[in-house]
């Protein structure tokens, strides 16, 4: 994942950002997804949106929008799943 392009315009080299991650991860909460996702990679940012009590979660990933059990689950959890387009209809 750290090395995906859009990381690359920070001019920042996935060993530095490793060192980043290590240091900080003992410092971050440690969240239970206690829901089945679709791509098991969309964890950690259902879990993010846990940790820091979101109000949305907001993306053009379709096998998380398109996740009815997901949502639900989020709902009772107060937060909503929005494609960008729902999100700028709601502004």
């Amino acid at each position: 994942m750290l090395t995906r392009p859009k990381f690359r315009v920070y001019e920042v080299s996935v060993d530095d950002l490793e060192d980043i991650l290590t240091v900080l991860a003992p410092l971050l909460p440690s969240v239970d997804v206690e829901v089945s996702l679709r791509d098991p990679h969309d964890a950690p940012v259902v879990a993010s949106a846990l940790a820091g009590a979101a109000d949305a979660i907001v993306t053009g990933d379709r096998g998380l929008l398109d996740d009815d059990e997901l949502r639900s689950w989020l709902l009772e959890r107060r937060i909503q799943l929005l494609s960008v387009s729902e999100l700028l209809e709601r502004l």
